[in-house]
Order: C-alpha cells, then sequence, then structure tokens
C-alpha cells in the first residue's frame, strides 16, 4: 500500500491566548496518568461524488483552529512534569493519498497497514505536538481520519468532546449544544499538585508484566446478540439482576484470560481487573462531560479463587459490580475531599505494590464505549469504522491490556494484549469463540 503525503501543515488557534493562561498547571490525576498515545483512526465511505477534497480540508484546517482557541492547552508544549506553556504552537495537520480502495484494508483489517495513515512518529514528550492528524484520501473515494492525542491533560472524555466541537464547528451542525461549550478545566482545579508527584504511572505499568519477550494484540468482536442474550443472561445473578453490557464483557475476557495464563503457568493465580473510570457522572454534584483533562480513577476487583476447580462468570460479574460501586461510593468522595492528593497516592502506591509481587496476573481495561467516536460527523457522514492504530507485536509490558469500543451493530469491539502462547489458546478456545469473533470485516 502505497501513501503519498501531499502536504504539512501546523495549524494554530484562531485567536492568540490571553497572557494570563499562557501557564496551565497539569493536576496529579494528569500527572499519574503519564504522557502516552491515543491513537485512532475513522474511516468514511465517499457520500458525494463530487466531493471537492480541498474544499473539505480547508474547512477541517479552519474548524481545528477555532476549536484550538477553546482548548487553548492542546496548542501548547509540555514545558515539565507539572507545566503547560500554552504558546499557541499548534497541532500538525498532514493530508495524504492512499493509492488503493478503502474496502482492501478494512473488509479484512490489516492493522499491519495502518501504521501509514497516521502521525504518531511525529510525537514525542518533549515538547512536539499533542493533537496530530493525518487527513488520508483513498482512490475509491473514500476517506480516513486518523487522530493522535497526547494523553497528559485529555482522557478519552476529553478527547470525545473536542473531537464533538471540531465537528460541529466544520459541518456549521448545532445538534451537538455541548459541543459550543467551552470546556471547564476541572481536573487541574479540582485536583491541585501540592508536591511533586513521587512517581507516574508507567512505573506501575512497568510493574504489572514480570516476563520478558513479546505480546500479541488481538481484535475481538462481541455481537448486541451475543450480549444480550447469552452473556447478560449467564451473568445474571441475585446480587447483579441487572448487568451491564461492559460488565459481562469485561468479565467474560477476564475468565477466559485467566484460564489461558493458568494453561501455560500450570495453576491458577490470583488475579486482578483493573478498569479506568470517568469520575465526572460518579462526583457530587456530577461534573458535565465538557469538564476537560484526566477525571479518571480505576475500579479494581480482586479474584483470589486458587482454590477452586473452575472460575465461575457470574461470580467475576458480581466481583465488578461490588468494586464498581465501592469506587463510587467510597473512592471518589475521598477523591474530592481536600485530602484528595493524598488519598490517590496511597491508593496507587499500595496497588502497586500489590500488582508487582509475583504470582498475581493483572488485567487493564479501559472503555470507550458511548463516547461518540463511531457518531463524529464533519459533514459526510458518521464514519464505517472507528479502529485502534498500533502494530500486532508489542512488548511484554503492555501485556493484559484491553480497550473496549462500540461495535457496528451495538455490541462491543474488544482490543487485547495478551502474551504470545497465551493469546494462541484464547485463539482456540471454542467456548471464548462461541461469542467472540476473531478479527470480522467491515461491511456496510
Amino acid at each position: 500500500m502505497e501513501v503519498e503525503i501531499i502536504s504539512q501543515e501546523i495549524i494554530k488557534p484562531s485567536l492568540p491566548t490571553p497572557d494570563h493562561l499562557k501557564i496551565f498547571k497539569r493536576s496529579f490525576i494528569d500527572q499519574i496518568t503519564g504522557g502516552y498515545l491515543v491513537r485512532f483512526i475513522s474511516f468514511y465511505r465517499r457520500k458525494e461524488s463530487k466531493l471537492k477534497i480541498n474544499e473539505v480540508t480547508n474547512q477541517l484546517k479552519t474548524s481545528l483552529s477555532q476549536t484550538l482557541t477553546r482548548y487553548y492547552p492542546l496548542a501548547g508544549i509540555y514545558k515539565d512534569d507539572s507545566t503547560i506553556e500554552c504558546n499557541d504552537k499548534g497541532a500538525l495537520f498532514v493530508t495524504a493519498h492512499v493509492h488503493c480502495n478503502m474496502n482492501e484494508l478494512i473488509n479484512q483489517p490489516k492493522f499491519q497497514q495502518f501504521h501509514k495513515l497516521g502521525t504518531s512518529s511525529r510525537f514525542h514528550g518533549d515538547g512536539s505536538f499533542q493533537v496530530s492528524v493525518q487527513f488520508n484520501t483513498f482512490s475509491c473515494g473514500g476517506v480516513a481520519i486518523f487522530m493522535c492525542f497526547y494523553h497528559m491533560i485529555m482522557d478519552i472524555t476529553t478527547i470525545s468532546v473536542f473531537l464533538k466541537c471540531w465537528a460541529a464547528m466544520a459541518s456549521g451542525s448545532q445538534d451537538h449544544e455541548s459541543a459550543f461549550y467551552y470546556p471547564e478545566y476541572k481536573s487541574a482545579v479540582l485536583f491541585p499538585v501540592k508536591d511533586s508527584v513521587p512517581f507516574g504511572f508507567s512505573v506501575i505499568i512497568k510493574s504489572l508484566s514480570l516476563n520478558e519477550g513479546r505480546s500479541t494484540r488481538k481484535r475481538f468482536v462481541f455481537s448486541s446478540a451475543a450480549i444480550s442474550d447469552h452473556l447478560k443472561v449467564k451473568g445474571f445473578s441475585d446480587p447483579v439482576p441487572d448487568p451491564t453490557s461492559v460488565e459481562v464483557v469485561s468479565s467474560f475476557i477476564w475468565k477466559h484470560a485467566m484460564a489461558a495464563a493458568k494453561a501455560v503457568q500450570g495453576v491458577q493465580e490470583p488475579s486482578v481487573l483493573v478498569h479506568a473510570a470517568d469520575m465526572r457522572r460518579r462526583m457530587v454534584p456530577p461534573l458535565p462531560e465538557y469538564s476537560a483533562g484526566n477525571i479518571i480513577s480505576m475500579i479494581i476487583a480482586e479474584y483470589d479463587g486458587i482454590d477452586e476447580c473452575e472460575v465461575k462468570f457470574g461470580r467475576l460479574v458480581e466481583l465488578l459490580r461490588v468494586a464498581k460501586e465501592e469506587n463510587k461510593n467510597e473512592f471518589v468522595p475521598k477523591i474530592q475531599s481536600s485530602k484528595g492528593y493524598d488519598v490517590m497516592m496511597k491508593s496507587l502506591e499500595e496497588w502497586g505494590k500489590k500488582c508487582s509481587r509475583k504470582g498475581l496476573n493483572t488485567y487493564q481495561f479501559t472503555c470507550w464505549c458511548k463516547m461518540g467516536l463511531n457518531q463524529v460527523d464533519f459533514g459526510w457522514g458518521k464514519p464505517v469504522w472507528t479502529s485502534l492504530v498500533g502494530v500486532t507485536e508489542v512488548e511484554s509490558m503492555y501485556k493484559n491490556f484491553v480497550v473496549l469500543l462500540d461495535g457496528s451493530d451495538g455490541g462491543i469491539e474488544a482490543w487485547l494484549i495478551l502474551e504470545q502462547q497465551e493469546m494462541a489458546i484464547l485463539e482456540s478456545d471454542q467456548d471464548f469463540l462461541a461469542y467472540a469473533s476473531l478479527n470480522p470485516g467491515i461491511i456496510s
């Protein structure tokens, strides 16, 4: 697949950032989240035969410039661990032409090719762009927009609202009224840093894997019918009479990932499921979605049934529900208190020690479902598919990581990173594959 770069341009905010906003202090949650990249790509089929690419790109650039004025810290540079210098450096915007039809990539997704459609190599933790975009056109007339965001001061909710605002401005639509609100940078206000954060989230991430080697990433799709007709039925119990789609899919993956690990290791080890959770709607009073920053906490469910012959699916659903309730009713109120910094640091320290000990399998989940990534309409319709971007083989320090996204039929796509032997076992697990399809094509 040949990708021809047409142009590269730096898009600056449409208005300069006022002097009193030039320095933006990151919250302690921003700091412990780390400087990871969030990368995904949205594919759009050709809707109009007379679509003029030059007009479209100019419209995208103009509206991106307007959006950056509202999200002014995203146009700045990373100055140090606690500071963003809002100097209006801007965002990187690349246009490219792909010499193939879009169907060749997505009818049977070829992830090893997707990195060619993006600009992630232009991202560094040295003050480079926090937002980077590559607008790709295909020979068939379809388009794909690759987006890469620096996680320093934005979680997936902030990214989602940023995209809604940009799309609404590009299309002239006012369907998303909240998209036109100026963002409130609540994270820095609610969770100020008292001292330098003693350790970053990356330290804990590294402690989760004690094995060297390589891991593999695969995409599995749970259809809406598989979730509602089977997994929710199997996950039903008196303690959890109303399991959610995310609860049952997460617990189902957890169960079978543990089984794969047991097959490789020869023993059933204790396990922990860690789910990133948006705190906005769990806070009192709830925060609106346009509250910007990393406003997240961790839901931690622990399974220690090493003496059980079989891991019960319903039991895992129950453990996850209990952990969610504890997070909402106990942990989040503590974080909202004046001692939120101390509470978070103590929690992370305890979690890091627990997860770093031998004989414990930890699985990390992050959920992008219902974030509207598959609803972003820049004026030529919604995407037929929004996909993650990245290599299929990764360093094992990132193993046991799962991202959940909205499926095309209302189901859920799960992107799993597991150790290679464990992934091979999962791929041949017929009980798992009865409800999870391995990398199906995108046809619409």
